[in-house]
């Protein structure tokens, strides 16, 4: 019985890529590429809203508590709008007509236990609201709560020819002469920013109440 012997030769051929397998090559690169770079772009743009947010926020809650702080302990109100003789009792009309809404306002003052006048106001002119501390015989040095960053936001779009109402502003309640007043303050404020991107605006509403215990009117 003969075997032959035979050679197998395996040749190695250089073989390179395609033109449509690199385009497809090209084409998953250039997918993932979009899909990180939305990625990164979205959590940008989300931590840049949030910076947005807690800016406003923190201006709108110190504004609040340095209002409420002087209100709480002080000793008497003074003026509303500049009227020293305000009255803020509300008295229904009658049993069938529900209690007036109380007048909304820009400013009061107070005179505090140390008798130092404070003067809380809201600035439509400058969009802030502003708090002036000053014993009786010294002129009015009033200074802003908020930092350059926010301001006042207006109730709507300004136009030409019109001026926006401020969502900055006090009311006064008192039941009967012998109830201490107490002091609502509203206002919303808004992002300072000239940018069109979403995430760079912000708008939140902000309200407290407080009662004067130690006012005597």
């Amino acid at each position: 019985m003969r075997i032959s012997n035979f050679k197998f030769q395996i040749s190695n051929f250089q073989k390179g890529f395609t033109l449509i397998e690199l385009l497809v090559v090209i084409m998953v690169l250039t997918t993932v590429g979009l899909v990180v770079g939305n990625i990164i772009s979205v959590s940008l743009r989300g931590a840049n809203k949030v910076n947005t947010l807690t800016s406003v926020k923190q201006n709108g809650n110190y504004t609040m508590y340095q209002i409420g702080k002087v209100l709480r302990y002080a000793k008497s109100l003074d003026e509303v709008d500049g009227n020293k003789n305000y009255n803020c009792i509300v008295e229904s009309v009658g049993n069938l007509t529900p209690t007036p809404t109380p007048a909304i306002h820009a400013s009061i003052k107070v005179t505090l236990l140390d008798d130092t006048q404070t003067i809380f106001s809201c600035d439509s002119i400058q969009k802030t609201i502003t708090t002036t501390t000053l014993p009786a015989s010294t002129t009015p040095t009033p200074y802003s709560l908020l930092d350059t960053s926010v301001q006042i936001a207006p109730t709507s779009q300004p136009t030409p020819g019109y001026t926006p109402v401020s969502t900055c502003y006090f009311t006064c309640y008192q039941k009967n002469p012998l109830d201490p007043p107490r002091i609502n303050f509203s206002f919303s404020l808004s992002q300072v920013n000239t940018s069109a991107f979403f995430e760079n605006k912000a708008t939140v509403p902000f309200e407290t109440s407080i009662t004067l215990r130690n006012a005597i009117r």
